[in-house]
């Protein structure tokens, strides 16, 4: 059994919500915990889980203490169990509170308080047997994994039991104000060098020392801040950890290990940060056996819970068997943006396996154009790993859309040149054509042109685009006068043809094949009804184009 305290030398840090959120964590993750609160003066750990309606406190640690002090037996430990998910309880987790006593009945709970002898009970060899027996039974009762202690703040003697004597680890909570962090520095140099802390320890490790900073507001440039508050903290201490400021806990408490991750970066992440590097156990099974789970309940449980669940073990594990878990759900449930999202992040740590690489590009080749393309960069990256030559038409069309270079566009090209069966074949052809476009070699995309090609409706663009840019004008104007315009945004690239065309034709020449595309006519005239705040027409930034483009538009002679 480890033991972990949470003590801050002023109040106000968030210490005994982070010591509640530490517990729930820990049960998240397959612990048994039980949370002691030993912050008598100011007890309430355990109104972080229940309200005054709810808490039914027998007795506690304070009650402990008088029976041994009054020589009688002492009372048996009768912790509050707190409840846990399905998934959490039957994974192993468990979490239990020891409370400081009944403070519900002041009178008898202050009264009891005032009467401890801290000198017998804490600097005499009865006391301190009394603290080690206790730790022996809660680890004999409950057998956890963790016992977690709530501190009380201050130079006191209590807290030196807490955080010298007892535990193997110790989390010193500091804000960022000149008192604060100089009491801060001053208990970590007591914990560090004390020698008769060394001497009762005996041959046990030294105490395990975390600084965090806490409520400070989040930083654009944390290595510099960083950098600064060690420089203020002035001790050589090999890392400091931060839980940054959170708008919702200026307003109201809550417990954010119970919670929703966000978006954005939260206290959440920083609690998920801070408690993954105190949690040395191996969770691997514990994590199949969670993942198993979710797998075997996707059926039963409501979606909104699956959501849940999933967002949970995201939190709590940021590993690659999650990632690809969240994929594959978010993709069962038809949500792109998550899948593709998951998908790159176990890619991220896995970036070899072919197997997810097609199964993301499965997911692309299914999702939105503009849901794709926000993560296109990412996603192009690793198609290129198939090798262009190995793709089927629609992973090879994705790659196309998304390639950025020249050379990726190239490698397009060859892959299709050089095997004859996908050069004759349809679907590769209009890739082919698309390549071609992308790289400007209008000469050989004409050259290549057959009547087959001419049946797809995309490659006809292209080619009429080629035919243009070669100075072929009748070709061109054979294609786009039957071109079918289903859009107002598919006007636009045929406009653009148009306006290539204009060095080899007179406006009243494009006039007329304008006219003779009916459809493309009938949508020019929808441009110059409702005006030009068509997102695709606002992104050209060629003014000559748009100037051109509207005069035709609002041309009464044309549609």
């Amino acid at each position: 059994m480890r033991i972990v305290t949470f003590y801050s030398y002023k109040g106000g840090v968030g210490r005994t919500l982070a010591c509640a959120n530490f517990g729930i964590y820990l049960a998240k993750t397959g612990q048994k915990v039980v949370l002691a609160d030993m912050d008598f003066e100011a007890p309430g750990l355990d109104s972080k889980f229940f309200d005054a309606t709810t808490t039914n406190i027998g007795n506690g640690i304070l009650d402990q203490i008088s029976a041994f002090q009054q020589g009688a037996p002492l009372p048996g430990l009768s912790p509050m169990p707190i409840a846990l998910t399905e998934e959490v309880a039957r994974s192993g987790g468990m979490l239990q509170l020891i409370p400081a006593g009944n403070y519900g009945a002041p009178d008898k709970y202050y009264e009891s308080l005032s009467n401890i002898d801290w000198n017998k009970l804490l600097r005499t060899e009865d006391g301190l047997s009394f603290w080690f027996d206790l730790i022996s039974r809660i680890k004999a009762q409950f057998n956890p994994d963790v016992l977690v202690i709530d501190s009380r703040t201050g130079i006191t003697e209590i807290g030196g039991l807490c955080t010298q004597v007892l535990p193997d680890t110790v989390l010193l909570l500091s804000s960022t104000s000149p008192e604060s962090m100089a009491g801060t520095r001053r208990m970590y140099e007591i914990i560090r060098n004390s020698r008769v802390v060394k001497e009762i320890r005996g041959k046990r490790p030294p105490v395990d020392l975390r600084v965090v900073l806490t409520r400070v507001p989040r930083q654009d440039n944390q290595e510099i801040f960083d950098r600064r508050m060690k420089l203020r903290l002035n001790l050589e201490v090999p890392r400091l950890y931060y839980l940054f400021a959170d708008s919702q806990l200026a307003t109201e408490e809550y417990l954010a290990m119970n919670s929703s991750a966000g978006g954005a970066k939260s206290i959440l992440s920083d609690y998920v940060e801070l408690f993954a590097t105190l949690n040395p156990e191996d969770t691997a099974d514990y994590l199949k056996s969670r993942l198993g789970l979710f797998r075997e309940g996707l059926t039963l449980r409501k979606e909104a819970e699956s959501r849940r669940v999933i967002q949970e073990l995201l939190t709590l594990f940021p590993r690659t068997e999650v990632y690809l878990e969240a994929a594959r759900y978010y993709r069962l449930v038809k949500e792109s943006d998550d899948a593709i999202k998951n998908y790159l992040r176990y890619l991220k740590d896995a970036p070899s396996n072919k197997e997810i690489i097609l199964e993301l590009a499965e997911v692309c080749v299914a999702a939105p154009a503009a849901t794709v393309s926000e993560q296109g960069e990412s996603v192009v990256r690793h198609l290129s790993t198939l090798g262009p030559a190995s793709m089927d038409t629609q992973t090879l069309s994705l790659f196309c859309a998304l390639a950025v270079s020249p050379e990726q566009r190239q490698l397009i090209v060859a892959a299709i040149e050089d095997d004859p069966a996908k050069l004759t074949a349809q679907g590769y052809r209009v890739i082919l054509f698309r390549a071609l476009g992308e790289l400007e070699q209008w000469e050989k995309l004409a050259a290549s042109a057959t009547d087959l090609d001419l049946k797809d409706v995309a490659t006809q663009r292209i080619l009429a685009k080629a035919y243009a840019k070669i100075h072929a004008p009748d070709k061109a104007l054979q294609i786009l006068h039957r071109l079918p315009v289903r859009d107002p945004i598919d006007a636009l690239p045929i406009m653009e043809i148009f306006y290539e065309l204009r060095a080899d034709v007179d406006q009243e020449t494009i006039r007329k094949a304008i006219q003779e595309n009916r459809h493309l006519a009938a949508y020019l005239n929808h441009y110059g009804r409702v005006g030009f705040d068509h997102p695709a027409f606002a992104r050209r930034d060629d003014r000559d184009f748009k100037s051109w483009f509207r005069g035709l538009a609002t041309d009464k002679n044309v549609g």
